[in-house]
């Protein structure tokens, strides 16, 4: 066989093997977990023994985790397994470990509590760990979806399996401290979010014709069922037209001329609902305009929202809008003329009553239009300012922001940041600018005037001033009551700190010097004293961190020298 053949024999058996190859390689190719999976009521679990609630909880979230990695022995983690890696006794769950190459860490909650969880648990499909320490109890929180959190409560005294996060045994705004899975997992299959997607067929029928919705969803658990509800013309609360079933259609056959409210309900497997609602009109013979502003009274400097509706008529309907001081004789037009858009703004020019006129088209060509006052007040120039802290750590920066209203507009805005001396002149000679944020980083300690101005077009200013305090810088002063110990006896630690923002916090920690790990001395993080025991001869290290309400932490790392006999 020539050399070109055997080239050409070697690419003919690639070819034929490429269909092959792909199917192994989708094969090995592990499909993304779903929601539904790591919702398994295998996964949920009950704590073994009376104080292992944080150490279930974390077992359920471990085993989450693995099932979004594609472990198929996921079931093989449970308390006993996990125990030696995960649990330290007498003492409770490590901060932060690793478990079947699954990382974990631990953090505080941020206020505020719930915004923060909603916000973890989407960053986290796999679920936290939250802890109420002062209640004390652990759960694993699953989820929020549908504006409901969900948890699996280790407790023996609350029922089993995923549940509403109202029935658990603890307050999630009580929940202080969380663990989290910090290795990154695969994304989940689907959305967890059940969703709405129904759509109507026409907004505006007259007698005879059908209004169908066509209910459809996506997320949450299939299957799907469906609920139609009707409020009619004059009528101020649904009816259900047809009950929750598998049928996603309503063919509904309106009979009074108005205003209708159609309502589909899509539930899924969870159980959870999610609901939409048209708006449709049974139009009459003749063309009415009902348009209609948002406000008949404003305030100079304000809009006003103008809306177009029309029942009746011929077909679809186009817009045209206008305005007019009332002692004018001519209208203004708003926009380009005739449009199919029904909502528009007007932002008077002055402080005088005002028409503003309506004139809605149908596509047979006839009009009908309609005519509104509106009301223009003048009022004086406003300010609305905000600054981010009125207490701050020597270091911190502190923002202030301003936002202008009424007066005559074309805002501009000046921002000063000076030390407090007596007969200081605010804003002497600032510049205004269109920049609505300022921040600044005071340099020492002391208390500073923090000031917003807006000027108008017509030169008018507001001005705001707040009083900051800094604090001088934190500094961590913590001490041992002994640097040589006899193994057995205590070694006192007291935490102590000078500047930075009060109160502080503490936290106490202490290791072998050949150890990498630190072990946390449980006490409240209130405490500004507490000791430890060191059983074996060696030199010890003890960390203390003091932390500011600002959240500026300074840690101490101490040496103490254990023997087995007296020093």
């Amino acid at each position: 066989m020539t050399k070109l053949k055997k080239l050409l024999s070697g690419a003919l058996s690639v070819l034929i093997l490429l269909p092959l190859l792909s199917v192994c390689l989708n094969a090995l190719t592990p499909q993304a977990a779903s929601f539904a999976d790591i919702n398994n009521p295998e996964v949920f679990l009950k704590q073994q023994e009376s104080d292992t609630c944080t150490l279930c909880a974390n077992v359920m979230m471990l085993r989450r985790a693995a099932i979004m990695k594609g472990m198929s022995n996921w079931k093989d983690i449970t308390e006993s397994s996990a125990r030696s890696t995960v649990w330290v006794e007498n003492a409770g769950v490590w901060l932060d470990y690793t478990y079947k190459g699954i990382r974990v860490s631990n953090d505080s909650v941020a206020s505020p509590v719930l915004e923060t969880l909603k916000n973890l648990l989407a960053a986290h499909p796999e679920g936290i760990v939250a802890s109420d320490k002062h209640f004390p109890h652990a759960i694993l929180l699953t989820d929020y979806t549908n504006g409901t959190f969900y948890c699996a409560d280790p407790s023996s005294t609350t029922p089993a399996g995923r549940i509403p996060a109202s029935k658990a045994s603890i307050k999630l705004e009580n929940v202080d401290d969380f663990w989290y899975v910090a290795s990154e997992l695969p994304p989940l299959q689907e959305s967890i979010e059940l969703v709405n997607n129904s759509t109507l067929n026409r907004v505006y029928s007259v007698v005879g014709q059908t209004m169908v919705i066509n209910g459809k969803a996506s997320g949450g658990l299939e299957p799907y069922q469906y609920r139609f509800s009707v409020m009619t013309p004059g009528s101020s609360s649904y009816t259900v037209v047809k009950g929750y079933s598998a049928n996603n259609v309503l063919s509904y056959y309106p009979t009074a001329i108005g205003r209708y409210s159609l309502k589909a309900e899509v539930k899924d497997g969870y159980g959870n609902v999610a609901d939409k609602t048209f708006t449709a009109w049974l139009k009459e013979a003749d063309l009415t305009n009902e348009s209609a502003l948002s406000q008949e009274s404003i305030f100079y400097g304000r809009s006003v929202a103008i809306h177009g509706e029309a029942l009746g008529g011929t077909g679809e309907y186009t817009f045209a809008y206008y305005y007019k001081k009332q002692s004018s004789t001519s209208y203004q037009r708003i926009g380009e003329g005739f449009t199919d858009t029904k909502d528009v703004t007007f932002k008077p020019a002055a402080a005088v009553p005002y028409d503003i006129k309506v004139v809605v088209r149908d596509s047979s060509g006839t009009t009908s239009a309609k005519v509104m006052t509106l009301k223009v007040s003048k009022t004086p120039l406003q300010l609305s300012s905000s600054v981010s802290s009125l207490n701050l750590t020597l270091g911190q920066s502190v923002r202030v922001s301003a936002d202008g209203t009424y007066g005559f507009g074309g805002y501009t805005y000046a921002f000063e940041c000076i030390e407090r001396t007596d007969g200081a002149a605010i804003l002497s000679g600032a510049v205004y600018g269109n920049t609505q944020t300022a921040v600044f980083k005071p340099e020492k300690a002391g208390k500073y005037n923090v000031t917003a101005a807006v000027k108008d077009r017509s030169g008018a200013v507001v001005k705001k001033t707040y009083v900051v305090t800094v604090n001088p810088e934190l500094v961590n002063h913590s001490k041992l009551s002994v640097t040589q110990v006899q193994a057995g006896k205590k070694v006192g630690i007291v935490g102590y700190a000078t500047g930075g923002t009060k109160p502080h916090t503490y936290a106490y920690y202490y290791k072998k010097s050949t150890s990498q790990t630190w072990q946390q001395i449980n006490v409240s993080e209130t405490t500004s004293s507490t000791y430890f025991i060191p059983y074996q001869e060696g030199t010890y290290q003890v960390r203390v961190d003091i932390t500011d309400s600002n959240g500026i932490k300074r840690s101490l790392v101490m040496t103490v020298k254990v023997t087995y006999c007296s020093p």
